[in-house]
């Protein structure tokens, strides 16, 4: 068993650094992951002197954010991502003698942070890990006045038909499925539910079983990110994301190119709206840490 898991985080490893030059090229320049990473690191309320982990860095956005934030303030920052294409897009723009790098898996954080440390800040990707192997590693790792930040699409961990609503609220995605059904590729829009790696687990499970690993839910809080319709097809345009969505079961990678483009080009014919986002906040503390009132989940 751990060497068929060794096979898959292998494999998935490859997969991220096939995509980093695309993903890199998206998450630099584009709302999504800008928008989200600024709010994350506002909301840490940095201070000179932190020693802060950016887990699963991915090119580097959020660990770019922490050092725009603290300004010339001393400080510390780990950034730490499973995939060497991603971590080299990280390190050919960030030069900062603060910014130290390590290719770990998030499940390995304890193997190349040896003190404790004053902030976590995973931005979009906490669904990507064994959940339970990483909240216990930040609980050993947080200082007792620590926080951790893991943002999460609204819903994403709930049981509901996340990706219908995607389809019927989101004018691009709708738009992708028109041109795969045109070209032959069915699905039955009614059976296209919300499909999740087998890590993922219901909110409550992961959420609200903290103490388990030193650790309590300090709050939640939900912010929206406006969305140009076109930025979904960009983010579709990234390899792996396009081969994990729902949207292109059974289609080839060429045929997959051809729709984005189709529909990239129709779009640019279409005044559409911006179309919002809503990401929520789990802020995590140390179990011993001064009691916040933790806001209410949607």
């Amino acid at each position: 068993m751990k060497e068929e898991l060794t096979n898959i985080s292998t494999s998935r490893c490859e997969d991220w650094d096939m995509s980093a030059p695309e993903y890199d090229a998206y998450a630099s320049s584009q709302q999504l992951y800008r928008e989200s990473a600024r709010y994350l690191v506002q909301r840490a309320e940095l201070a000179a002197n932190m020693t802060i982990v950016d887990l699963a860095c991915g090119s580097g956005v959020v660990t770019e954010t922490i050092l725009r934030e603290l300004g010339d303030a001393p400080a510390r920052i780990i950034a730490v991502d499973f995939s060497p294409a991603m971590l080299a897009h990280a390190q050919k723009r960030i030069t900062s003698d603060r910014v130290e790098f390590h290719c770990r898996k998030a499940e390995e954080i304890g193997e190349v942070v040896q003190t404790k440390v004053d902030r976590v800040i995973c931005n979009a990707a906490f669904w990507h890990f064994d959940m339970k192997l990483v909240l216990a590693e930040i609980g050993r790792l947080l200082k007792p006045t620590g926080r951790c930040l893991i943002n999460l699409p609204s819903d994403f961990l709930k049981n509901v038909n996340y990706f219908s609503q995607l389809y019927s609220t989101k004018k691009s995605i709708w738009m992708v499925m028109e041109e795969k059904e045109l070209r032959g590729y069915l699905q039955n829009r009614a059976g296209v539910q919300k499909s999740l790696p087998p890590n993922i687990e219901n909110r409550d499970d992961v959420f609200q079983n903290l103490a388990a690993y030193g650790l309590r839910l300090a709050s939640v809080e939900s912010f929206d990110v406006q969305l140009p319709q076109r930025d979904y097809i960009g983010f579709l345009r990234i390899p792996i994301m396009a081969r994990n969505s729902f949207l292109f079961r059974g289609v080839p990678a060429e045929e997959m190119a051809d729709i984005l483009t189709t529909v990239a080009n129709e779009l640019e014919w279409i005044d559409e709206p911006a179309s919002p986002t809503t990401w929520q906040v789990y802020v995590l503390a140390a179990q011993g840490a001064a009691q916040e009132t933790a806001g209410s989940v949607d």
